[in-house]
């Protein structure tokens, strides 16, 4: 029995999504930087034409159907935060993504059948505590190509863990960080919990360095 999910107006979710079979997604950065676009140009209600991803020159601007709040992409899967912003938006945007960036792939790489594992997975952002907390989660996820068993034993040197995942570089961590002592601004608006670059430095090192609770598994 299918159970529908219900999305609602200006609520918060985190969606994720991974290969059939757990298999790669992304095998190189031509992949990443698809879907990447996709990720961008899709927000938008109105449908891009011809090769226009390709070679990014769509006109981001009109109707939304969701905000993009934070990503990282995995060589398996990704991590996306969301914001609906009309109705229907999280389940239209993430079709349209998901079925884009699988026909792309299967021509790139002479490949036929369904890419991801599921239609798409997703959780509510329940609290502003959360969403923070679920902006860490995400863009910590590399961590595991830096220190395995980081989670269970504790990062050695927090400072430069961050610094690989600067320079991992397939997430939303560094647009975060680059706000310095400004307000954080994603797609032109503060986040939902206001802090600047610095400050959002700050709590994201005692994420990973367990001076705060992970909250998330």
């Amino acid at each position: 029995m299918t159970v529908k999910r219900e999305f609602y107006n200006d609520e918060f979710y985190h969606v994720y999504n991974r290969g059939v079979d757990k298999r790669n997604i992304f095998k190189d950065y031509f992949d990443e930087q698809r879907f990447v676009r996709g990720s961008r140009i899709f927000r938008f209600l109105a449908d891009p034409r011809g090769r226009s991803i390709e070679r990014g020159d769509f006109a981001m601007d009109g109707e939304k159907l969701v905000d993009s709040v934070a990503y990282c992409l995995m060589p398996n899967h990704y991590h996306m935060l969301i914001k609906q912003c009309m109705e229907g938006g999280v389940s239209k945007y993430l079709s349209k993504l998901n079925n884009g960036y699988t026909k792309y792939f299967n021509i790139r790489w002479d490949r036929s059948g369904h890419l991801f594992e599921y239609r798409f997975k997703s959780e509510h952002i329940s609290s502003d505590a959360y969403y923070l907390q679920v902006t860490h989660y995400i863009h910590a996820n590399p961590l595991v190509f830096f220190q395995k068993d980081w989670k269970e034993k504790g990062l050695k040197d927090p400072n430069t863990a961050l610094d690989f995942l600067l320079d991992y570089g397939k997430s939303s961590l560094g647009m975060y960080l680059d706000h310095g002592a400004e307000l954080i601004k994603i797609g032109g608006d503060d986040l939902i919990h206001p802090m600047s670059g610095d400050e959002y430095r700050a709590a994201f090192l005692g994420y990973i360095s367990g001076r705060q609770p992970a909250g998330l598994a």
